[in-house]
């Protein structure tokens, strides 16, 4: 895992390590995409607002599908969306991206594992911490602030081990003045640990009560 300023600085963070990977060279290079892998494929009904978070690293923005129904979409528009300039997939799994007509990541991922075009998942107002990576998601971007309840500035990305070092290698450039404090680490790391032992059961009472 990465530790971000915020989920959406992880989107940023995750979009340009899968333009770049590791190579200082493009990582430098950016946002100019010339010639690099670098359009990020979204669902039409995953237009949501943190996009500009995709746009920053310098990538195209390319959508398939409707906004809604009655026309579906489907993996054979995703499929026939996907070329040699494509870097990632992007995918929204949240209240905002769950809008009538919109393909499940199921098959989402089903068409990026046969086509080799990894997926970043924008989960950040999401629970559960495990189920993305489970499912088989390459990057999974959760809010530090949010269900994890750690300093309202941090997030974090989670995932293949390759496309995480190609993440924090950002340093080089993007990734710089989206610095994260050795403060907010431990803020974060401290409220992490405590939500993964946290007795649910007990929690929701609470919460309900009051």
């Amino acid at each position: 895992g990465c530790i971000t300023t915020g989920a959406s600085g992880g989107i940023m963070l995750a979009t340009a390590a899968c333009i770049t990977g590791t190579d200082v060279i493009k990582i430098e290079r950016l946002p100019d995409t010339t010639g690099l892998k670098n359009e990020v494929i979204v669902q039409a009904n995953h237009f949501i607002r943190y996009i500009f978070m995709v746009k920053m690293t310098g990538a195209r923005v390319v959508t398939y599908g409707y906004i809604n129904g009655p026309s579906w979409t489907t993996p054979e528009q995703l499929r026939g969306t996907i070329n040699e300039k494509t870097a990632a997939i992007f995918h929204v799994e949240a209240f905002h991206g769950h809008n009538r007509g919109a393909m499940p990541l199921e098959k989402v991922l089903r068409v990026s594992k046969e086509m080799g075009v990894p997926v970043i998942v924008d989960a950040a107002p999401e629970y559960d911490l495990r189920k993305y990576i489970a499912m088989g998601a390459d990057l999974v971007v959760y809010s530090g602030g949010k269900w994890i309840r750690g300093p309202q500035s941090t997030g974090i990305i989670a995932g293949r081990k390759d496309l995480i070092q190609a993440c924090e290698a950002q340093d080089w450039n993007l990734g710089r003045p989206l610095k994260v404090s050795k403060e907010e680490m431990i803020g974060l790391m401290t409220a992490l640990k405590l939500y993964m032992n946290r007795d649910w059961d007990a929690y929701c009472k609470t919460r309900e009560a009051r």
